[in-house]
């Protein structure tokens, strides 16, 4: 059973110069999916958020219009998880089942500009996402989304504020990177 998923913003992370993070919540508000993401793809969300009208000739716009033209309406964007990574998304087909793998920023994109629907399966739900309020104005990213340049900072705080389980996963986290790379 797929969820059907809301897009709420693209925010800056104020301790990252170089990232913003994306917003995505289940139907009821309760659960939030965080994208991580570039500033430069962030500003591009937001142009698309707020449907500027200057002239576009970025692909995922012409993409759009094609499938607008050729009445192409039975796709969809689904998020998938990856084993101890996060997620990823696909365009779906939703009358032959054949995905397309994307970007999650791009999706997100794409589902902006076409206006697909966004879902993911409660699986995903369950695993990679966080609780949500949306009387606050803050959202919690799980340790496998930071980017790096954010990872020592998490590490310091959770040392800081003596959280030494949250400061071992950190520690867990930035090995498995470091494993990875070495590969």
């Amino acid at each position: 059973m797929m969820y059907k998923l809301i897009y709420k913003g693209t925010f800056s992370i104020p301790e990252a110069d170089d990232a913003c993070v994306i917003t995505l919540t289940d139907m009821a508000e309760t659960r939030a999916l965080s994208i991580v993401l570039a500033k430069e793809m962030a500003s591009e969300i937001k142009r698309h958020e707020h449907k500027a009208e200057e002239t576009r000739n970025h692909l995922v716009d012409v993409f759009t219009q094609v499938m607008k033209d050729e009445e192409i309406t039975h796709y969809r964007i689904e998020f998938e998880g990856i084993q101890d990574r996060g997620f990823k998304a696909k365009l779906v087909n939703t009358i032959t089942g054949k995905g397309y793998e994307l970007l999650p920023e791009t999706a997100v994109l794409l589902s902006l500009t076409s206006g697909y629907e966004m879902c993911a399966p409660l699986e995903v739900l369950q695993k990679f996402s966080t609780p949500f309020n949306k009387e606050v104005m803050s959202v919690a990213l799980p340790i496998m989304s930071l980017p790096d340049s954010l990872l020592q900072k998490a590490l310091d705080k959770a040392v800081e504020e003596e959280n030494y389980e949250g400061a071992s996963f950190i520690r867990d986290e930035m090995k498995r990177r470091e494993e990875k790379n070495k590969k």
